[in-house]
């Protein structure tokens, strides 16, 4: 019995040191502390294998599976150089990065591009320097896969994410030696990035400079129109309320407006400037909308004053229980949490503190059912950008970026 139990403690101290090591090497067998040499011909032999996996996504570019972008023969053959391949990967990222966003004519060096279609125009052609690129998201896939020893999700890539190898390069740059006429050289992230949805905006000069991730068209438009002190009317417009990333330096109010309703679809949005800003869109006022996932938190509008009453139309996507918000018990099972851009916690939850014997007044809902809250109930907010999320029971929406600001400042 006791030679049995040996066996046992032994072969599972050696499946303990083999998980271990594996905790700190590659697929390919590469270690964290392994030097990576790179000669000339694996240079040239993986740009060559780039050469022909960009080929193929250009054949397969109007396919809307993640999976056919990948499922090729250069796919296969780059990743049997294991490491090796990684900082051509990252190069190509790190190409993504200083084509990412729009500038306006204050940053464009020729005095002859001065028309709001000659600076989109000028943008576009910057942009397409990507085109020897492969697609953001299948480098995010093969760097996860040469690294990580782990296959991405392909259904839930975050494309601002992908920039996080560039500073992961400057932390591992040591390891590589390349031993090609051009050794590869790498910048540190230049712009700040985020997964988390959001809406930052500054002016200098009359200027903009907007950053947002998960927002909506009209939610990106009243942010911008808000920073820079311009009344707007939001009409009927087609994409208004779609989910979007928007980043652009240094552009006017219209040459903002005129990129953004490009970047949502080819004829851009219908705009025209009023006596005091611009009306955007219809005749009619735009219909509020909710984000549509789960739960979801209808905003007619997302930028406000101080002291403004903040209303939010919760809605249940799908059929369950609610309750009135003016009942006592309503606060111990629906509440707010409010973060900044940076993830602090401004108002968390709820706890919920009374004993489940005690059973809200609970009655079934249908899909769509509204429910009419006050922000205002639940937290005071000063000046600045926050993102909110509504939890009821077990049902959580996703979050809604929106800003607060001094009227008397503006």
């Amino acid at each position: 019995m006791c030679e049995e139990h040996d066996f046992i403690r032994n072969m599972i101290i050696s499946l303990a040191v083999i998980a271990a090591f594996s905790l700190f090497t590659d697929a390919n067998g590469q270690s964290e502390k392994t030097t990576i040499v790179i000669t000339q011909d694996d240079g040239d032999t993986i740009k060559s294998i780039l050469e022909a996996f960009k080929k193929h996504q250009n054949r397969v570019r109007f396919r809307s599976d993640i999976q056919s972008y990948l499922d090729c023969e250069a796919h296969r053959k780059l990743l049997e150089f294991g490491w090796k391949a990684v900082p051509y990967l990252i190069e190509q990222v790190a190409l993504l990065e200083d084509i990412d966003g729009y500038i306006g004519s204050a940053l464009i060096k020729y005095p002859n591009i001065k028309t709001l279609e000659e600076v989109f125009e000028y943008n576009l052609n910057r942009k397409a320097k990507a085109k020897n690129t492969l697609i953001f998201f299948s480098l995010e896939i093969l760097l996860e896969e040469l690294v990580s020893r782990r296959t991405l999700d392909k259904n839930s890539y975050q494309y601002d994410g992908i920039f996080t190898w560039l500073d992961w390069w400057q932390q591992h740059k040591h390891k590589f030696i390349f031993q090609t006429k051009q050794p590869i050289v790498i910048h540190s992230a230049k712009y700040f990035h985020s997964t988390t949805p959001q809406i930052r905006t500054t002016t200098k000069n009359g200027l903009l400079d907007i950053y947002a991730i998960s927002a909506t068209y009209r939610q990106i438009i009243e942010r911008a129109a808000a920073e820079m002190n311009v009344d707007i009317f939001i009409g009927e417009q087609r994409y208004i309320d779609v989910i979007t990333r928007v980043r652009m330096k240094k552009v006017t109010f219209e040459e903002f407006l005129y990129i953004i309703g490009r970047q949502a679809y080819v004829k851009g949005f219908d705009y025209r400037k009023t006596e005091k800003g611009y009306w955007i869109g219809g005749k009619e006022p735009a219909e509020p909308r909710p984000i549509l996932h789960g739960w979801g938190i209808m905003m007619e509008k997302t930028v406000f004053s101080v002291g403004d009453e903040i209303p939010v139309t919760i809605i249940a996507r799908l059929p369950g229980p609610i309750i009135d918000p003016n009942d006592s018990v309503f606060p111990c099972y629906g509440s707010f949490r409010v973060t900044t851009n940076d993830g602090k916690i401004i108002k968390d939850y709820n706890p919920v503190t009374k004993p489940k014997a005690t059973t809200p007044p609970i009655r079934m809902v249908k899909d769509g059912h509204h429910i009419q809250v006050l922000l205002n109930k639940f937290c005071k907010l000063t000046e600045g950008e926050y993102n909110i999320r509504f939890r009821y029971l077990d049902n959580e929406t996703p979050s809604v970026a929106i800003e607060l600001y001094d009227r008397k400042v503006k």
